[in-house]
């Protein structure tokens, strides 16, 4: 017959919270990313807003500076609205990106990740920052086309 040993309680204990403790590390690790993300909404949504009151946004990209019409700057943010949120956590691309200024100080940065989608870089006056790709269909092609002045954006003097 064979003997068994007796395992303390507190191993068994110890076994069950591992995994419990991991766990809620990992959600609260994706929440705190999310709150961030629901945090852009607000500030982003209240920069366009600001921009168009006060008929400042501006965009920069390849060496040429535009004011950005309040269509397409509706359309712009619209865009990234629909485009998702997909945590970014790598370094980010040596390529140039498109700048927009708002005008209230804070300022986005956007890159091509792929052909379907866009990395951003969203920094608010204070420099705090949210840097995250779209995880649906938000293609860089298209903010080409809306900051260029073929869309109607004047040049920014």
């Amino acid at each position: 017959m064979k003997k068994y040993r007796k395992v303390p309680l507190w191993i068994y204990i110890t076994a069950a919270t591992v995994p419990i403790v991991i766990f809620v590390l990992a959600v609260s690790a994706s929440s705190n990313k999310l709150l961030g993300y629901n945090e852009f909404k607000t500030d982003f949504v209240s920069s366009v807003n600001y921009a168009n009151e006060n008929d400042s946004l501006r965009a920069k990209y390849d060496g040429i500076n535009t004011k950005i019409i309040e269509e397409n700057s509706q359309t712009i943010a619209e865009t990234i609205m629909r485009g998702g949120f997909l945590v970014y956590e790598e370094p980010l691309p040596s390529s140039e990106p498109i700048l927009f200024d708002f005008g209230n100080g804070d300022i986005m940065r956007i890159w091509r990740k792929d052909e379907e989608s866009v990395i951003i870089q969203y920094v608010r006056s204070d420099n705090e920052e949210i840097i995250f790709a779209t995880a649906d269909i938000c293609r860089f092609v298209d903010f080409e086309r809306l900051i260029s002045e073929d869309w109607g954006n004047p040049k920014w003097e």
